[in-house]
């Protein structure tokens, strides 16, 4: 959908990304043509990068709620990962819980299209065409999606095998070996990060972050979703045996996901590395876009 259905404004962000999200892992379904792993998998990742929003933002914080309102707000303040996979999960939700037909919610998505590309519109159109559409479907409690922060408000179930090994690995983390990592695609690599950030209450410690360092040669992994992941670990132990390698990954990428969790997690974890990271970041800031050096003096201080 992306562009092509455009939300009347950015509070109606999840109705341009949310979608992008939710047809993305249809896509991969296609692709991989594995009676939906692929897809599950795709959207099990989503729902674990919402954690880690919802943890970053707090659960009550209004832009964790999939519509909110900019009044007086400066949108990119406001901007995180919620409207992607928040929106996702209501899709899910939609076709799973309320429809409860792939094959009729695929039409319904071709119709919304079909009705409203080239054009503007907001949640409350598409939540009309919705019940328009599915006249005889059950009622959703629109506010309690639309208008709540934090997690959506049921828990979705999205295991699979490649999650399972994840969890797996995750459970015991200090025993995650090389020959294990190598099982893993960068997805699931991703993922299983991603749950050891989430962990609560956390069993990481610094002895475990150095033995995955050791077995797993990480300094061996160049995919940035993978590093920046492994580098906020790391900060978050006060690994000091990968500093250099953090700034140097700092120095060479400029994207909003990977400086800003690095950033903030210095502030967060390693106050006394502080100066250095104040240094690090006056020396590189104007190679970075001037929105994204607003956020992240926002976080760290001037």
């Amino acid at each position: 959908v992306g562009n092509l259905v455009t939300n009347e404004n950015w509070e109606h962000f999840w109705l341009n990304e949310g979608f992008t999200t939710f047809i993305e892992a249809k896509l991969l379904e296609i692709l991989a043509k594995d009676n939906g792993e692929a897809r599950r998998f795709h959207s099990a990742q989503g729902w674990e990068e919402l954690e880690s929003t919802i943890i970053e933002f707090g659960s009550t914080n209004p832009y964790t709620c999939l519509v909110y309102r900019l009044q007086n707000v400066d949108p990119d303040d406001a901007y995180n990962s919620t409207q992607y996979h928040k929106g996702a999960a209501l899709l899910w939700f939609l076709e799973h819980d309320i429809v409860c037909s792939e094959v009729e919610f695929d039409q319904f998505l071709r119709s919304y299209v079909q009705k409203f590309s080239h054009r503007v519109l907001n949640t409350d159109d598409f939540i009309q065409y919705f019940e328009l559409y599915f006249p005889q479907a059950k009622k959703v409690d629109w506010k309690l999606w639309l208008n709540t922060p934090g997690m959506p408000p049921i828990t979705i179930n999205f295991s699979t095998e490649l999650e399972r090994q994840c969890r797996q690995l995750a459970k015991q983390p200090s025993l995650i070996s090389d020959a294990q990592m190598k099982l893993l695609n960068a997805n699931q690599i991703v993922y299983l990060f991603n749950l050891l950030l989430n962990q609560k209450p956390s069993t990481i410690t610094y002895d475990i972050i150095k033995q995955i360092d050791k077995n797993c040669q990480m300094n061996q992994y160049s995919n940035g979703d993978i590093c920046y992941r492994w580098y906020q670990l790391c900060i978050r132990m006060k690994y000091i045996e990968v500093l250099e390698d953090i700034f140097k990954f700092l120095g060479e990428n400029g994207e909003m996901k990977f400086l800003k969790p690095l950033y903030t997690e210095f502030k967060l974890s390693w106050p006394e590395m502080m100066p250095k990271v104040h240094e690090f970041f006056e020396e590189h800031k104007k190679y970075i876009h001037p929105l994204l050096v607003q956020q992240i003096e926002q976080r760290i201080g001037k």
